[in-house]
Formats: structure tokens, sequence, C-alpha cells
């Protein structure tokens, strides 16, 4: 007989604990399961700290379509001449009719790149193959040059802390640039085809949607 009553007892509790209401799952558990770092990130805001040797001040903003992919834009203002080795190498040139001593008035610029990363979660830390098209154009007192640039990137992207990103690549590709004379004197514009390469890096915030 106790058997019995001790069996009842045991199944009637379990009863009344299958009837109370089970936690939820958040639905945005998934950012909680890395302790805060966002290396399933969904965007990126960068600051190329190499494009300050140059004198212009890059933002660019990237963008993950999944985890391949991403596409990046990015925007830039020159803040003084700079040294652009490239640009030196065509001064040189053509430093008789468009003197390389004038004045900055103003530069400005935009780039588009596509991006192939090489693991399951774009932007991450991982391994990236890119595709840049650059567009830049400098004022001066009496000329304007404008450097047209479409490279290819192999790069790496680096988590430093919960948020910030770095980003390192070494970068081959042309350069398409045009002296043109905004003066009165009649300068015929000078266009020249050339190798542009190098190393860039910069810092970045990652964002999570």
């Amino acid at each position: 007989m106790t058997r019995i009553v001790l069996f009842f007892c045991i199944g009637y509790t379990l009863n009344a604990f299958s009837q109370k209401d089970l936690p939820t799952t958040d639905s945005n558990a998934k950012y909680y399961l890395d302790d805060g770092k966002n290396t399933d990130a969904d965007a990126d805001f960068r600051i190329a700290a190499t494009s300050l040797i140059t004198g212009f001040l890059d933002l660019a903003y990237e963008q993950r379509i999944n985890h391949t992919y991403s596409v990046e834009l990015g925007g830039g203002y020159q803040f003084n001449k700079g040294v652009d080795v490239f640009k030196l190498v065509d001064d040189g040139v053509v430093s008789l009719s468009f003197p390389s001593d004038e004045e900055l008035t103003k530069g400005m610029g935009f780039s588009l790149t596509a991006k192939r990363y090489g693991g399951e979660e774009a932007i991450s830390q991982m391994t990236f193959q890119a595709l840049t098209y650059r567009n830049r154009t400098s004022t001066f007192e009496t000329y304007k040059y404008n450097a047209q640039d479409i490279f290819y990137t192999l790069g790496w992207k680096y988590l430093l802390s919960n948020s910030i990103s770095a980003q390192a690549g070494f970068n081959a590709g042309l350069r398409l640039s045009k002296y043109a004379h905004t003066g009165t004197a009649r300068i015929k514009d000078v266009k020249k085809t050339g190798f542009y390469g190098g190393f860039s890096a910069g810092f970045g915030c990652y964002i999570k949607y």
C-alpha cells in the first residue's frame, strides 16, 4: 500500500512540473553566444590609415552580402598634398606644363570594392581577395590631376577587440591618370597609364544588426 501511495505522489509531482511554462529562447540568442565578439558582424565602418600618407582622409563602409561576399563603398577628402609616389613619377615628366610645387586647393575621391572571403563568415577574421575601382581628383592653382586606380588586393582581416577591426593587404593594378589645365593658357591635357600597387592598412568598427 505504501509503495502505491508513493508511486502516485511521484506521478502527481512530475505532472505538476510538466504543466509549468518552460523558459523561451531569446530570438536574438546568437548575439550572446559569442561573448559579445562580433565575429559574425553584418558591416564594418573603417578608416584607411595608409591613405593619410597620400594626404587623403578615406572612410569606407563594408556590407556583408552572405558568408562569402561583401561590397564596400568609400569616400575621401584630401587635406594636403601628401606623398603619392606614382604621381611624383608622373610629375617629373610633365613638370614644365604642370608644376608640382603649386598649392593644393581641394581634393576629393570615391571607391567601390567587391570582396571575396575565404572562410564561412565574411568580414570576420580571415583572408580575402578584393577588386577595387578608385577615383581621385586633386585641384591645384592652374590644373587638375585625376587618378583612376583599378587594382587587386590580397588581404587579411583581424578582430582586435570585441568590436574593433584591423585590415591589411597588398595591392597591384593599373593607374589611369590625367593632367588638365584650368588656367587661360592653351596647354594640352596629358594622359598617362602606368602601374599602381603597394601596401594598405586600416582600422574599423564592426556593426551587428
